[in-house]
């Protein structure tokens, strides 16, 4: 099958949007839980005003095993001027639970809130839990942050 020049961005458009709709149908919350999970870490290390509406995040690889899948990501703050060092989130769903493991690089958050423990090469880890109703994710706990330290 040929496709002409006119036609051309329109098929790629088109298998552009398939892209996107085969990727989100890979992860279990549409990023929900990414972004949650990441708004609370970032909230938890000083950035109080930061809501999950302001994270972006993007899909860094994923594992399926039976009814298990783990998804790691790489989350943001993605209001307009903003710079910041992504924050790997780490989330395991498993039927209607999820839990995410979020690691703050203390380059972002150490500005933010200095009394926390550590050097700019260590991360802050943030745990949240998360059930499903429905179509929808609601976080059940977080705790942290814990120092994570990097030799």
């Amino acid at each position: 099958m040929t496709i002409s020049k006119t036609r051309r961005p329109v098929a790629a458009a088109a298998l552009a949007a398939l892209g996107l709709v085969l990727l989100s149908a890979c992860n279990p919350s549409s990023y929900a839980v990414e972004q949650s999970a990441t708004a609370s870490a970032l909230r938890r290390v000083g950035y109080s005003s930061i809501t999950s509406n302001q994270v972006t995040c993007s899909d860094n690889g994923n594992v399926t095993t039976g009814s298990v899948t783990a998804i790691r990501s790489l989350c943001r703050d993605g209001s307009p001027g903003v710079s910041m060092q992504p924050a790997t989130v780490d989330v395991v769903y498993s039927g209607s639970s999820a839990t995410a493991v979020v690691l703050v690089s203390n380059k972002v958050a150490l500005p933010a809130k200095p009394s926390l423990a550590g050097d700019l090469t260590d991360f802050q880890q943030v745990k949240c839990s998360f059930t499903k109703s429905g179509d929808t994710w609601t976080s059940q706990s977080c705790s942290g942050p814990v120092l994570v330290e990097v030799d």
